[in-house]
């Protein structure tokens, strides 16, 4: 007899709770993506990687280089951007499931780098030093 109220109990109380008291809450990662100089950086991709499981999705910034990225479970998060004629880069932040998580992050220009490209051509190189040895000769 115990046992049939006590099972009827359970099962009332469990019905009152509601099913997502018993779900992870998820949440949401924003920020702003800016240079070095404090300007907004539109168009740049964004990763927004759980660093306990690895999954990652991906955003781009807006035209005030806003991004958002929602359902992400609470964890630790790392934030890549990346842009043309930027350093990639990396911020990171914590999302609890009770309130978003702001991660801003800062982009610096690339490092200019030049070089020099020299070509030749075989059969130029070969009619010179022919022309050269038949000077020499006569």
């Amino acid at each position: 007899m115990f046992r049939r109220v006590f099972t009827l109990v359970a099962v009332v109380v469990a019905g009152l709770v509601p099913p997502a008291a018993f779900a992870q809450t998820a949440g949401t990662a924003s920020g702003v993506v800016r240079d070095s100089l404090g300007g907004a950086i539109p168009g740049a991709t964004i990763r927004v990687i759980n660093e306990a499981t690895g999954a990652a999705t991906e955003a781009v910034s807006d035209g005030e280089g806003n991004y958002q990225v929602s359902d992400l479970a609470p964890g630790q998060y790392r934030v890549e951007a990346n842009l043309d004629g930027f350093e990639p880069a990396v911020a990171h932040g914590a999302l609890d499931g009770r309130q978003g998580a702001k991660i801003d992050v800062t982009l610096t220009p690339a490092r200019l780098t030049e070089g020099v490209v020299v070509t030749a051509r075989q059969g130029a190189v070969n009619e010179s030093a022919r022309v050269a040895i038949d000077k020499t000769l006569r």
